[in-house]
């Protein structure tokens, strides 16, 4: 679905080191008695400590896969580390195919782990130890720099189980605060990516709302800085505004996911950051967004040397998901009743529905937004067509005819300016700070 031209070789891309994972199933369990067994194969690094394989030792004498993530005593606040706990407990008790399962929490001292010779670990003493369900997969970064974009309707089905996840989270009262590609993990390490199943992960800068007597969330305006500097949203990127008016959480996921769909789509950032008065991208952007203007047609008319292909659908989404205004971005809850999410789209092409989406298409509450997709043929004949339609269509379906002129007179506008910034004189100075995308890093 999406073409693009190969890039000229002076345009940066980072060279990653793959991990490799292996998989086993595991039930979820709440015996915090139960022995453990760590090993030395590592599964991922973070910035508190690593993660390692290891199994949970039944009783007839089999084992279960676990993943172990091994923190150092004082290098987390015991508070902190209190609240992460506390947040996949109820994470998991959610039951959510595309949330981790928690097992327990093994405090320095605890006699319920053993290393592979079936003694106490030396740093036992030392350390603490979060049982959760492994991932072997890979993290969905390495997956995009492996194959530099992923197609559309492989992006779609993969992001339909994240969407639903962190409906399921933000319901629960708890913002991520620090979603990226990769803390997206893949379940499977083999299978294709068409049908893979996702989890989110590394919930350590999450944070819990107070939830009301009725059940609902109680909406807090945050201040501390937390994030990876490409997902971040720009009222946490700039601390003048942080700090002065802070920010709704919830919100703030909105903007970081909308990074993910962009980076997978596309293989490299919308922006190095999000900040405009530190990034000239942002800048342009939150310029051309003052003036009502598309920002993936902004952000695509910087390399006027490359071709992009998006469908209405996605960028419409993107378009919603990107604003730099805080108060008029989209929705978590319009992002899963967006038409690149919901079942129509799935029909259109071709793809199963994840769990998670199917669950929450299956809500009688839930209802998603029309869809259009265009099959051949110029904007130009499509939308006169689509106005003979509106002109001589019945009250039923004057709406759905509006929707779809709107779509396709958005989709003639991006095509216009993507014209005007190739037809655009570009000096040496402009044209090499075009090509220089922002490659997508590890952070």
């Amino acid at each position: 679905m999406l073409n693009r031209k190969p890039r000229d070789s002076n345009q940066r891309k980072p060279a990653l080191a793959t991990k490799s994972w292996k998989h086993t199933s595991v039930e979820h369990t709440s015996i915090s008695k139960s022995v453990y067994s760590i090993s030395n194969t590592k599964l991922g690094k973070g910035s508190y400590g690593c993660v390692v394989l290891g199994d949970r030792l039944l009783d007839d004498a089999s084992r279960a896969a676990v993943a172990i993530k091994c923190i150092a005593h004082g290098r987390m606040k015991p508070a902190a580390l209190e609240r992460e706990v506390q947040i996949m407990k109820r994470l998991s008790h959610s039951d959510h195919p595309n949330l981790p399962k928690f097992h327990t929490w093994l405090k320095p001292g605890s006699t319920c782990l053993r290393n592979e010779a079936g003694e106490l670990p030396a740093m036992s003493n030392e350390m603490h130890y979060i049982i959760m369900e492994p991932g072997y997969g890979g993290e969905l970064f390495q997956r995009v720099i492996q194959a530099g974009k992923l197609a559309e309707q492989d992006a779609a089905f993969l992001f339909s189980q994240i969407v639903s996840a962190m409906l399921r989270a933000h319901e629960l009262g708890i913002a991520h605060r620090d979603l990226k590609l990769e803390n997206i993990l893949l379940a499977e390490k083999d299978g294709p990516i068409s049908s893979a199943t996702v989890k989110v992960i590394d919930w350590g800068l999450a944070h819990q709302h107070a939830i009301d007597e009725d059940g609902s969330v109680i909406l807090e305006t945050l201040h501390s800085r937390c994030g990876s500097k490409s997902y971040m949203p720009p009222e946490v990127s700039n601390r003048v505004v942080l700090e002065k008016a802070g920010y709704n959480a919830f919100t703030a996921d909105v903007w970081s996911l909308g990074v993910c769909i962009f980076a997978t789509l596309f293989g490299f950032f919308p922006f190095d950051q999000s900040d405009p008065e530190a990034d000239w991208r942002a800048r342009r952007v939150l310029e051309a967004q003052s003036k009502g203007l598309s920002t993936i047609d902004t952000i695509l008319g910087f390399y006027p040397q490359e071709s992009f292909d998006i469908s209405t659908e996605a960028a419409a989404l993107l378009d919603r998901m990107l604003i730099f205004r805080p108060h008029e971005r989209c929705s978590l809850s319009d992002v899963a009743r967006s038409a690149w999410l919901t079942r129509e789209y799935f029909v259109e092409t071709e793809t199963g529905m994840s769990e998670g989406m199917q669950m929450l298409l299956e809500d009688s509450d839930f209802q998603p937004q029309p869809s259009v997709v265009l099959r051949g043929g110029t904007t130009a004949s499509a939308s006169n067509k689509v106005k003979s339609n509106l002109s001589s269509g019945s009250a039923s379906t004057t709406s759905s005819v509006t929707a779809s002129l709107a779509r396709l007179q958005e989709l003639e506008q991006r095509q216009r300016l993507q014209q005007q910034y190739a037809a655009e004189p570009l000096t040496p100075k402009a044209y090499s700070a075009m090509t220089a995308t922002t490659p997508l890093r590890n952070q």
